[in-house]
């Protein structure tokens, strides 16, 4: 009987906290620029193409200032290198942390910021639709920031830019090409947990 009351206990615990942390989706817009540095010479090609990105989320409150976010993203990237235009689809697993500039914890402007692992799923040449998957590295590691509004407890939009640290291209033939990713997503947030309360 009082493993039943305190399992009952922690229960409604848990669900008590979790009634202050927030999950959902995000869906937006994003444009990839690349820094090329081939011969030292920190080129930066402009986005020529418009991709998408998918997002999931929990958001977990530390206290009125300060919470932990986890996004697992499914990211389309649109990159114009010499030579093509490459399509480039990634899995993301993107921890981050986010601080509420009001005080009050999910009710209006933030700063985000932490680290991006991307994993490549597929790469094909833009215009013939060619597998061009073996010229990249299969992950990349980068660092995101950005801010964010709380329009209402449901809706919200975001900004976010990233610089990846990995190379995305492959070496090939000891031709040393650096080529990291410039990239700014704007993003619209959905709280599931305000359509399911």
């Amino acid at each position: 009987m009082k493993k039943i009351l305190l399992l009952s206990i922690l229960i409604c615990a848990l669900h008590s906290h979790a009634q202050e942390n927030n999950y959902g989706v995000k869906i937006g817009i994003n444009a990839n620029g690349v820094i090329n540095d081939s011969q030292n010479s920190g080129d930066i090609t402009a986005p020529k193409g418009v991709g998408f990105i998918i997002s999931g989320f929990y958001d977990f409150k530390i206290n009125e200032s300060f919470g932990l976010i986890g996004n697992l993203n499914f990211n389309k990237r649109i990159t114009n290198y010499e030579p093509p235009k490459a399509n480039l689809s990634y899995f993301e697993l993107n921890p981050m942390l986010k601080f509420d500039l009001n005080n009050d914890y999910g009710t209006g402007f933030y700063l985000k910021a932490g680290v991006n692992y991307s994993f490549l799923l597929s790469a094909k040449e833009n215009d013939t639709n060619q597998n061009i998957k073996e010229d990249f590295n299969s992950s990349l590691l980068g660092f995101n920031f950005g801010f964010g509004s709380d329009i209402s407890n449901l809706l919200g939009i975001e900004f976010i830019m990233g610089y990846s640290f990995s190379n995305s291209l492959k070496e090939f033939e000891n031709q040393k090409i650096k080529s990291n990713f410039l990239s700014g997503n704007i993003s619209l947030v959905l709280n599931l947990n305000e359509l399911i309360k």
